[in-house]
C-alpha cells in the first residue's frame, strides 16, 4: 500500500504500480503515433493531445527510471478510467451498422455511456487533480526536508506542473463533454 505514510508516498514502489507505469508509457507512445496519422483531429486539438501525452509520458517514464513516486503516478493515472467511456463514444460515432452510426442504432447505450463519461470526468479528473495537488503540497509543507531529499526537479516541479496543466485541460474538455451530453439527452438549446 503506497498511501500509508509520507515515506511510501514518495519513495515506495510495488510491482503493480510499476506495471501500471510501464503500461501507461507504452500507451502514451502508441497513442501519440496514432494521433499523428488520425486525419480528423484539428491542429489545435492535436497540439494539446501531443503535449498532454508527451508531458504525462515523461513524468511516468521518470518514475520508472528513478524507481520512486509510484504513489503519485498511480493516483494521477486513475484519470485514465475516463478513456474507457471516451473510446466507446468515439467508436459509436465512427462505426456504422447498415449505413447508420452506432450512436443512432443504439441511442440508449450512447446516452448511458455519455453520462458515465461526464460523471467519470467530473470525479476522476476535475475532483482528482485538486486532491492530488492538495495531498502533494501537504506532504511538501509537512515534511520539507524529507521531501526534498527523496525528490529531484521532476518530482518537485514538473509533476505538480503537469497535474495543474491536466486540470486546466480537463476543465477545457469538460465543456464539449457537457454540451454533447446535453445534446444527447435532448436538453441543449437550439441555436437560431
Amino acid at each position: 500500500d503506497l498511501r500509508q505514510d509520507h515515506a511510501t508516498r514518495w519513495a515506495g514502489a510495488s510491482p503493480a504500480a510499476e506495471w501500471f507505469a510501464r503500461c501507461f508509457v507504452a500507451r502514451c507512445l502508441t497513442h501519440t503515433v496514432v494521433m499523428l496519422f488520425y486525419r480528423k483531429m484539428k491542429i489545435g486539438e492535436l497540439v494539446l493531445m501531443l503535449l498532454h501525452h508527451l508531458l504525462s509520458g515523461a513524468c511516468f517514464g521518470h518514475v520508472l527510471v528513478v524507481h520512486r513516486g509510484y504513489f503519485w503516478a498511480s493516483l494521477a493515472g486513475c484519470c485514465e478510467v475516463t478513456n474507457v467511456f471516451l473510446s466507446i463514444l468515439f467508436t459509436m460515432r465512427e462505426l456504422t451498422y447498415r449505413g447508420s452510426p452506432l450512436q443512432e442504432v443504439f441511442p440508449t447505450v450512447y446516452v448511458i455511456n455519455g453520462t458515465l463519461l461526464f460523471l467519470s470526468f467530473a470525479v476522476l479528473r476535475l475532483a482528482l487533480f485538486p486532491v492530488w495537488l492538495r495531498l502533494y503540497f501537504i506532504d511538501l509543507a509537512t515534511y520539507p526536508a524529507e521531501t526534498a531529499a527523496c525528490g529531484d526537479w521532476v518530482d518537485l516541479y514538473l509533476n505538480p506542473g503537469v497535474i495543474g496543466f491536466l486540470l486546466l485541460l480537463s476543465t477545457y474538455w469538460m465543456v464539449p463533454i457537457t454540451k454533447g451530453l446535453m445534446k444527447a439527452l435532448g436538453l441543449s438549446q437550439k441555436q437560431k
